[in-house]
């Protein structure tokens, strides 16, 4: 079986540092929670992207495109998407 690695960079938007920043990593973190429980989902990784901490870049691993693409269209993560849309 081949997996597949997805590498995603999220940018908080710029008014929002400082206290604003847990908004931000409460979102990554909602969706990696939510991803662990979907089929095909293997591990990911998280990373700030320089010293601003208004950039993470996600690694994830999925069993196959499919289920990646799943994830990806799937009604949880637009959910959690919109909930968390002002800080994106």
């Amino acid at each position: 079986m081949t997996w597949i690695r997805v590498i995603s960079t999220k940018v908080a938007k710029p008014l929002l540092y400082g206290c604003e920043t847990n908004c931000f990593v409460t979102y990554v973190n909602k969706l990696t929670n939510a991803a662990r429980s979907k089929s095909g989902f293997i591990e990911s990784d998280s990373h700030w992207k320089g010293d601003k901490y208004d950039t993470i870049v996600s690694i994830s691993t999925w069993s196959s495109k499919e289920s990646w693409d799943n994830w990806l269209k799937s009604q949880t993560r637009d959910t959690i998407y919109k909930k968390h849309e002002s800080v994106i």
